[in-house]
């Protein structure tokens, strides 16, 4: 499952710098949901996750 950015681009499309907003956001979507913290993604994977595809775009 690819993270979409906050401007609608998967995330590995988006310049680094947005990724964290990205991750706010999908902070902010999941706590909305009531969701628990044992649901939340994991950060440091989707960043990884994204890092890889980014480097192998470059």
């Amino acid at each position: 499952m690819a993270v979409i950015s906050r401007t609608g681009q998967p995330l590995h499309e988006v310049d680094p710098c947005e990724w964290v907003d990205t991750l706010v956001d999908i902070a902010h979507a999941y706590a909305a949901e009531g969701c628990p913290d044992a649901c939340y993604p994991d950060p440091v994977a989707l960043l990884r996750g994204a890092l890889m595809h980014y480097e192998a775009e470059a």
